[in-house]
């Protein structure tokens, strides 16, 4: 469905946008520098966005009279499987996040 599909697209188009922090945090902890509670943030609204997203378009896909149960279900899969990277971002973010903090203690 066209509604789904838009959804895909822009849950896409928002994980990529995560990668940018993902990033900067690297950089900046390379260089010692631990000033990263910016891009955490960032990235936590971000996965957020996805989140919702990801909810309101399994929510349509059920609610979706002309598929087949097994579509639904594939569906369902196929959103899930793609917001899943954004949920990976946002770990390797707190990994990060708690690599600096080690790093600035240590």
């Amino acid at each position: 469905p066209a509604d789904v599909a838009e959804s895909l697209r822009e849950i896409v188009r928002i994980t990529v946008l995560m990668g940018e922090p993902v990033v900067t945090m690297v950089r900046k902890t390379l260089r010692d520098d631990f000033d990263i509670q910016e891009q955490v943030k960032q990235i936590g609204r971000l996965e957020q966005q996805v989140d919702r997203i990801q909810f309101n378009a399994v929510r349509d896909v059920y609610r979706n009279p002309d598929l087949e149960k097994v579509d639904k279900l594939i569906l369902k899969m196929v959103v899930d499987s793609i917001a899943e990277v954004s949920d990976k971002l946002e770990n390797v973010g707190d990994r990060l996040s708690l690599v600096a903090l080690k790093r600035k203690l240590g």
